[in-house]
């Protein structure tokens, strides 16, 4: 009977640590979500500056001639 409950605890114990796991995996994956979204919002805002800057050069070359 102890060896039952023996197999029984490390199969509990197993089974724990690869929940653990999994959710450190999505933990993990969440995180690099979340750092992809901040970078991609700040390449947009860098976009978007360089267009306004180029709308603005070109309404100036525009206007000069």
């Amino acid at each position: 009977m102890q060896f039952a409950k023996a197999g029984y605890d490390a199969n509990v114990a197993a089974y724990r640590d690869s929940v653990l796991n999994a959710f450190r995996e999505v933990q993990d994956d969440v995180t690099g979500l979340t750092v992809l979204d901040q970078a991609n919002q700040a390449q947009q805002q860098a976009v978007d500056s360089a267009r306004r800057t180029l709308d603005i050069a070109a309404a100036a070359i525009r206007a000069a001639w």
